[in-house]
């Protein structure tokens, strides 16, 4: 009987291990990816609040430099519907009327879902003045 000549069969792929780490190391590129995803959010929904404030502050301060030059020396409010659950309250001292006359300490305060922002400032009614 004749004998067949030894060839060597090579199988083209790759092996288990090599599979299992290329595996590991999408895994682990998987979880950083989500992290920053996530931790990119919650910085959104900061930002979103912080943004949302400052034109509340806008607004409230507004609102308080109108009242108070009307003649009104404190007040609340709300800032309606569409933002259910954020307030604002104002206060306003006039100074001494020989030193600066005409001139307000104003402070407002608007509360909100998680925090509280105070704001003071100074406002100047030139009809207090007496020539």
């Amino acid at each position: 009987m004749a004998r067949r000549p030894h060839t060597q069969h090579r199988i083209d792929g790759f092996t288990l291990i090599e599979i299992v780490v290329a595996l590991a190391v999408l895994g682990v590129s998987l979880i950083v990816l989500l992290q920053a995803h996530f931790a990119s959010l919650n910085l959104f929904v900061d930002a979103e609040e912080q943004a949302l404030m400052d034109v509340l502050v806008a607004q409230a301060v507004g609102i308080a430099e109108f009242e108070i030059l009307s003649g009104g020396e404190s007040g609340d409010g709300d800032f309606g519907e569409n933002f259910e659950g954020y307030t604002y309250s104002y206060s306003a001292e006039l100074r001494d009327p020989e030193v600066a006359p005409g001139l307000f300490d104003v402070t407002v305060w608007i509360s909100g879902s998680e925090e509280t922002r105070t704001i003071m400032f100074l406002l100047y009614d030139g009809l207090q003045i007496e020539l």
